[in-house]
């Protein structure tokens, strides 16, 4: 059984995990946008290791999920699109795997984001002052872990950790997914939806002591409310420490050089209206419209690809 107060921690970390990454992609359109028109050239500059990680993110989630790739662009800049790189996949709409690779494939950035300056970047020394000395939760120990992962590195007085550093930030800029990677993902999210509804709804039934199924089912019901609330606390954590990352970066290497290369010159050398956002904008709004390399579909039972 799932308390009162369980319920109320499971709907805080969900509202934050939606919540916080749709923050940074708002404040990177806007930041992105501001660069681009100044210098696309600088903005291709900041995405050099970050755009090639972020499609090998969705490469491989389309590998995992046998989603058929079609065209690769790891890192090839297109000031008349404003994107840095794509992948070109197929998938069939009727197939629940490939739904579930869709999400996946949506947030992979992040993912091998994450991964990437935890486990390959893992800091290895001792920082000093953290934001939170004492953890309460998995933002906390989340945003711990992104300062140790930049600020604490560059300023650890050695040249592994200032680089080591210096990696984290460049990769956290384009870790985070593009509006378009979340549209797409959400139309795997209803198996997610689903999955998790069952798994509550399991934990949520009682039957009486005397009955012979009720501790199976009080065990399968303690092993999900346990893996569950360890899912959730890593996810938050997570999306805590790129979130941060993400912002800080987008500050560091996007508003600044913005403001200061518009100091710097009274007029931008070019003023490229016709720039587009890696994101598709709502209509109605006065960002250039992004340039998205869409997926296509297989039919479900020649398995052939139709454009």
């Amino acid at each position: 059984m799932v308390g009162q107060e369980g319920w109320g921690a499971f709907l805080a970390q969900s509202v934050f995990i939606l919540g916080a990454p749709g923050a940074v992609i708002v404040l990177q359109r806007l930041a992105t946008h501001a660069v681009m028109r100044c210098s696309f050239r600088f903005h291709a500059l900041t995405g050099m290791i970050g755009a090639p990680l972020h499609e090998l993110g969705h490469c491989i989630a389309c590998v995992l999920f046998g989603m058929r790739i079609l065209q690769v662009r790891f890192f090839a800049p297109d000031a008349a699109t404003g994107m840095l790189g794509f992948v070109r996949f197929a998938y069939n709409p009727r197939s629940t795997w490939h739904a579930i690779g869709l999400l996946v494939q949506g947030i992979a950035p992040a993912i091998i984001g994450y991964c990437t300056i935890v486990y390959f970047l893992h800091p290895t020394i001792d920082v000093g002052w953290l934001p939170f000395e004492q953890v309460t939760g998995p933002i906390t120990a989340g945003i711990n872990t992104a300062w140790i992962s930049t600020v604490g590195q560059v300023f650890s007085g050695t040249w592994l950790g200032v680089g080591s550093g210096a990696l984290a930030i460049v990769i956290g800029l384009h870790a985070i997914p593009s509006s378009a990677d979340l549209r797409l993902a959400l139309r795997g999210a209803l198996v997610l939806a689903a999955a998790v509804a069952g798994a509550c709804l399991i934990a949520q039934i009682q039957i009486p002591v005397t009955q012979p199924v009720q501790g199976v089912l009080s065990s399968v019901q303690s092993n999900l409310v346990y893996w569950g609330h360890v899912a959730l606390d890593w996810t938050t954590s997570a999306v805590a420490m790129i979130c941060c990352v993400a912002a800080g970066a987008t500050v560091l290497l996007q508003v600044i050089p913005a403001i200061a290369l518009k100091l710097v010159r009274k007029k931008p050398i070019r003023n490229p209206d016709h720039l587009q956002f890696h994101d598709h904008p709502q209509p109605g709004s006065s960002h250039p419209r992004t340039h998205r390399v869409e997926p296509v579909t297989i039919d479900g039972v020649s398995g052939e690809v139709v454009e």
